[in-house]
C-alpha cells in the first residue's frame, strides 16, 4: 500500500504561511495579491475546481490581475510565494 502524499498539492483556505493578502473582495475588475515574499505565480478556478486562468511572474511581492473577463462567482487562486503555495478564496461581483 502507497501512503505517500506529496506535501505541494496540498493546501489550505485557513493556513496563510507566506501572508498572502489580496483586496478588493468582493472585486469587479482586478483584484490586487499582496505578499511578503516574492509572488512567482497564480492560478484561478472556479469553486467548482475548473482551472481558469494563470500565469507565471518575475520577482514581486505583488500583482494586480485583471477578472474583468470572468463571471460573477466565487473563486479560489492559489498563490506560489516564497516557494508555498497558498489559497484565497474571492468573490466577482
Amino acid at each position: 500500500e502507497n501512503t505517500d502524499i506529496d506535501d505541494a498539492s496540498i493546501t489550505s483556505l485557513s493556513a496563510n504561511p507566506a501572508r498572502i493578502s489580496l483586496y478588493p473582495n468582493p472585486a469587479t475588475n482586478t483584484i490586487q495579491i499582496t505578499a511578503e515574499g516574492v509572488i512567482t505565480a497564480y492560478t484561478i478556478y472556479s469553486i467548482t475546481g475548473e482551472k481558469v486562468t494563470s500565469q507565471t511572474l518575475h520577482s514581486s511581492n505583488n500583482t494586480l490581475v485583471d477578472i474583468s473577463d470572468l463571471e460573477k462567482g466565487v473563486y479560489l487562486i492559489q498563490v506560489e510565494a516564497n516557494n508555498q503555495l497558498n489559497t484565497v478564496r474571492f468573490a466577482k461581483g
